[in-house]
């Protein structure tokens, strides 16, 4: 077990130095005001995982309040400081690690065991659920989860005492308010007894059924349904193209489990029609591959007993149930990513344990396995300083799958950031030609608006409003009228309705001021312009309130340069 630990230290010490990462990283921990203070950590149980100060409110689909509980606590240990939250999720993923060995350890021989803990350990499908700060509830769910299974198996007592019904109970609460996917270890937990323990059926129904209610009952409580409404593009293609895109979502991984090669951020791509390659000939590799898993539990089903027949279809349900919940029978935020496959991967290794438990050790298969393991680990290592910080991972992932629009615009939002509108530019350009959406709408909106290409620039974010865009959208579209058009009476109509959408923008609120006191409603633009000073209290804020107060000349162009 030493090596597990050590090994895993050693795989992912370089990714310690890694820094945050544009994009969830920011928007659910560095711009997160809910996590900065301990104060905030009850909000985390009756809401989601963001927050816009706009509206003053957590937003979101997801309900993981267990994961913000553990960005605040870091957060307000030690700051924003991105080593103690790698730091944190690789013991995690070691913990992990180290249950997976107990797990299998109980129904195969413990050197299958402890290689296949080894596997699960360095493969570089679970990089990303390592690496990545945002993904930090794959950590967390599969290890409350799986420490409920370690003391539901572990005990040979037929019948649950109330300290280990407790404990799985504990386990598979924490597990679902991790991320939602812990339900499946409601589900395999009640699949085990069922195959092993039958007699211990009516009570863990019951340990269950009591978790899923106080789960059900405070994720109620919060205000989050099950809906989805991602702006990928397979939460907007009908169920039969979903159907079709299927084999290849499901061949994606067990080719990339066999040859971990071209690992990407998110995936996005949708097989539209049948072709022999998105569709024919990864229906026919899938086919292959269950087919090999359900011979390989008819085969140990010879000569062995029941307890390890079970076993096995413990495991394979494990592995299909983990696959069920990501081939987009109900549309996800991307087609496709590697951290999805962290629960599945643990049912299908679990499989390969059983059966190289019938066959004989011998020294040429720890070899090759050891040899397996090292260049795992090696592709594990190199992928680490990928994601050394953002720009070095979406320029690398960018060159490995073309036309990918969410990192196209995420890389090319970077570039904006460091008003390099040059580079920016075709990120941004070949981001809206793959997939239009507001976010890359607006950014070219900007692109066009610092080329002094004004009336394209106007095109552009009227477009991402109506592709339902956010308050960023909005704002910039705001200022747009106000500074660069000086549309005085459409940046007030505008902005009337805005504040109403996002009551706590006080930028919004500041243009809304300045619209009203050109139009002669000063009155108003003092009420205006002291709601954006009390929201946002800066220079710019007051210095507005001031001139609008004493009735002086408001300096539009300082206010453009400072903005």
């Amino acid at each position: 077990m030493l090596l597990i630990v050590l090994l895993g230290l050693i795989i992912y010490f370089n990714s310690l130095q890694n820094d945050f990462i544009t994009g969830d990283d920011e928007d659910q921990i560095i711009n997160n005001r809910q996590v900065h203070s301990w104060k905030n950590i009850p909000a985390h149980f009756v809401g989601s995982t963001y927050f816009r100060e706009e509206n003053d409110t957590a937003y979101g689909l997801y309900y993981r309040p267990l994961m913000q509980t553990v960005y605040s606590l870091i957060y307000n240990a030690v700051g924003p400081d991105p080593l103690y939250f790698h730091l944190t999720q690789l013991l995690l993923h070691i913990g992990n690690a180290l249950l997976v060995f107990l797990l299998f350890k109980q129904f195969g021989k413990i050197v299958w065991a402890f290689l296949a803990a080894l596997i699960f350990l360095v493969h570089p499908l679970n990089s990303e659920a390592v690496l990545h700060i945002a993904n930090m509830q794959e950590n967390l769910f599969f290890f409350f989860g799986s420490l409920a299974l370690i003391i539901l198996t572990q005990s040979p007592n037929p019948k649950l005492t109330l300290n280990r019904a407790l404990g799985i109970g504990t386990g598979l609460l924490f597990s679902l308010l991790a991320k939602e996917t812990g339900g499946l270890f409601l589900l395999i937990a009640v699949w085990y007894v069922f195959l092993l323990q039958r007699k211990m059926l009516p009570q863990i129904l019951t340990v269950v059924g009591v978790t899923g209610g106080i789960y059900g009952f405070m994720r109620g409580l919060a205000g989050i349904g099950w809906g989805s409404d991602s702006i990928a593009p397979i939460n907007h293609v009908s169920l039969g193209v979903r159907l079709l895109t299927i084999p290849r979502i499901i061949w994606e991984y067990l080719y990339k489990f066999i040859f971990p090669q071209q690992l990407s951020l998110a995936q996005f791509w949708v097989v539209q029609r049948v072709t022999f390659t998105d569709f024919v000939l990864p229906l026919i590799g899938v086919g292959l591959v269950m087919w090999g898993l359900w011979y390989g539990r008819k085969e140990l089903g010879r000569g062995i007993t029941p307890d390890k027949k079970g076993a096995y279809s413990f495991f394979l349900l494990w592995f299909w149930l983990g696959l069920l919940v990501h081939i987009q029978l109900i549309p996800l935020d991307a087609t496709w990513a590697e951290r999805w496959f962290y629960f599945p991967l643990v049912g299908l290794l679990g499989c390969l344990v059983l059966i190289m438990t019938e066959v004989r050790i011998r020294r040429r298969y720890l070899i090759i396995s050891a040899s397996l393991i090292l260049l795992l680990a090696l592709r594990t290592l190199v992928r680490s300083f990928d994601w050394y910080d953002s720009k070095t991972l979406l320029t690398h992932d960018i060159a490995l799958t073309q036309g990918n629009y969410y990192l196209e615009n995420m890389l090319g939002a970077l570039y904006i950031q460091d008003k390099n509108y040059a580079a920016a530019g075709p990120y941004i350009e070949s981001s809206v030609a793959a997939y239009p959406y507001f976010g890359n709408l607006t950014n070219l909106g900007i692109i066009y608006l610092k080329q002094k290409n004004y009336p394209q620039a106007k095109i552009y974010f009227e477009k991402a409003l109506g592709a339902r865009g956010n308050y960023a959208t909005y704002q910039n579209y705001a200022n747009f009228l106000l500074y660069i058009l000086k549309d005085y009476q459409a940046a007030h109509d505008f902005t009337e309705k805005s504040v109403v959408r996002y009551p706590k923008a006080g930028l919004m609120w500041l243009v809304l001021a300045q619209a009203q006191y050109y139009l002669g409603e000063k009155d108003q633009a003092l009420a205006s312009s002291w709601t954006a000073f009390t929201l946002k209290p800066f220079d710019m804020t007051y210095d507005v309130y001031l001139t609008i107060r004493e009735g002086g000349i408001l300096d539009t162009e300082k206010y453009l340069r400072q903005e």
